[in-house]
């Protein structure tokens, strides 16, 4: 995928937190796509998403962003060195999929094979 955005640019360039704060719902949202292929995990036996990030404030950030689009998450937590950002449930995960998704072939095929598992 190509992207011609300035705006987005000079968002990035200067800081994600940033562009988390004053960006387009849009690109809120592309960040956080992009930053959970990244930095995320599925746990399809626990029904769980993870984001996985040092900085807890862009973590923090990011909960904002999920959670001003519906979809609840579980509390941060601190192992180690780094801090996690859970979203927990079958429901969950496929609200998830629908307003975020994953471009990550792995993890979306993995969700994709969840989600249908999980309706009834």
């Amino acid at each position: 995928m190509v992207v011609y955005s300035k705006k987005l640019y000079q968002l990035l360039s200067q800081d994600k937190l940033t562009l988390l704060e004053k960006g387009s719902e849009t690109e809120k949202l592309w960040f956080v796509r992009g930053m959970v292929d990244a930095e995320g995990s599925v746990h399809t036996s626990l029904h769980r998403i993870t984001i996985w990030q040092n900085d807890v404030k862009l973590l923090e950030a990011v909960r904002r962003v999920l959670e001003n689009h519906g979809l609840k998450c579980g509390k941060i937590t601190r192992s180690r060195n780094v801090y996690a950002l859970p979203i927990y449930g079958r429901g969950r995960m496929a609200q998830f999929m629908k307003r975020i998704g994953f471009r990550h072939p792995e993890k979306r095929r993995m969700m994709r094979r969840k989600v249908v598992l999980a309706q009834p």
